[in-house]
């Protein structure tokens, strides 16, 4: 089996795995807020991973909240603007939990703007100065899709520079490239430890400011009473295991860097035809979204799958009808590329390209031949 969808969801850690059997075989789980010597220690060991991952952040322990994922901490950011009559800009390319809490937002009188997008993925950040009134702008540091890295540095200088409030989403960056958060200038950003070998259910929200922030879950004072309900102890104890070995993670990337170029100048020459999106922008390794015009993605995909090659598509289906994504959509590309859709993300492992290359390029021949047949066939009604 080859597993080719980490930006989805990367395989559990093998120093996680270790760790979980051990841990659930002692047996001893106590509520982190009760206060007889098992919980004490419970809230002891949090604070320890806490300081564990503010380390590998670049950030005080203070600054970090820990989070179900990245999608309630995109939550607990946008419920700061919820009521009021604000000035929002974001880009179209941003995870839906972004852009679905932005739809709300605009419902609730808040004025919502956007950023135009290149055809290369990159986000055109021009408005930010041209605008006259923005309370908070967005920003994805690595597109999920595309994997293209945009300007989220130079887009939170700029906000700070102007007084505007950054949020920046580090979901797909973190593990790949250095982050600090200190010097970031960034006052809001999240990621999700599933994406990086952690257990589900545990992310972080960094802030700038915790004391400037209102709770979305009420309760409790977990979490410096900014995230109520018992804490997810044991993804927090994964997810402090990942982050402290985030370099070696990131030196494995980098080293994936020139592999990953290889394999899509191997692919360019057996398949003249392919789309690589992106691939004239800067872009995160182990990342590549393809189409081959005249192919379905679902086609590829089941054939990949048959072969135990597993794959995400960046269409959503309705009624049976491929659509291009919305990433896709704001990069303007042409449905008969964003129709045929394959997203390839893998986990810092060479070996595995040379089979997925051998594989895509017998299902390409396989494909096409049956496309040429029914094109060329004479029907009669």
């Amino acid at each position: 089996m080859i597993y080719a969808d980490y930006n989805s969801t990367s395989l559990l850690d093998e120093e996680v795995k270790t760790y979980l059997t051990k841990r659930i075989n002692e047996g001893i789980f106590s509520n982190p807020s009760s206060l007889h010597a098992l919980g004490r220690h419970q809230k002891y060991i949090i604070e320890n991973c806490r300081k564990v991952c503010a380390k590998s952040l670049g950030a005080s322990p203070n600054q970090v909240i820990f989070t179900s994922g990245a999608t309630e901490s995109i939550a607990m950011i946008f419920n700061q603007f919820s009521q009021e009559k604000k000035e929002i800009i974001s880009s179209e390319i941003e995870h839906n939990a972004v852009l679905e809490n932005l739809k709300l937002l605009k419902k609730q009188g808040c004025n919502i703007s956007y950023f135009d997008t290149h055809e290369n993925g990159v986000v055109d950040l021009r408005k930010l100065k041209t605008q006259k009134i923005i309370d908070l702008a967005c920003l994805m540091a690595v597109n999920n899709e595309t994997g293209v890295i945009q300007s989220y540095l130079e887009f939170a200088k700029t906000c700070h520079s102007l007084n505007i409030l950054s949020f920046v989403d580090l979901t797909q960056l973190i593990g790949k490239q250095k982050f600090v958060f200190e010097s970031s200038n960034i006052d809001f950003a999240c990621l999700s430890g599933h994406k990086l070998g952690a257990l589900p259910g545990i992310g972080i929200l960094l802030i700038k400011n915790p004391l400037e922030l209102n709770s979305l879950i009420r309760g409790g004072k977990q979490e410096h009473g900014l995230r109520a309900g018992t804490e997810n102890y044991i993804g927090i104890e994964s997810l402090a295991i990942v982050m402290n070995n985030l370099d070696s993670l990131m030196k494995k990337y980098s080293n994936l860097e020139n592999v990953t170029i290889e394999f899509e100048k191997k692919l360019k020459e057996k398949i003249p035809n392919i789309k690589i999106f992106g691939d004239e922008s800067e872009r995160v390794s182990g990342t590549t979204l393809f189409s081959i015009p005249g192919l379905m993605s679902q086609a590829i995909q089941i054939e990949l799958e048959s072969n135990g090659i597993f794959v995400s598509t960046s269409a959503a289906c309705s009624d049976n009808e491929p659509e291009t994504s919305h990433v896709l959509r704001a990069m303007n590309i042409d449905d008969k590329y964003g129709r045929g859709v394959i997203r390839l993300s893998l986990p810092p492992d060479e070996n595995e390209y040379n089979q997925i290359l051998e594989k895509i390029v017998s299902i390409y021949l396989k494909l096409s031949k049956i496309g040429n047949f029914f094109d060329n066939r004479e029907i009669k009604l």
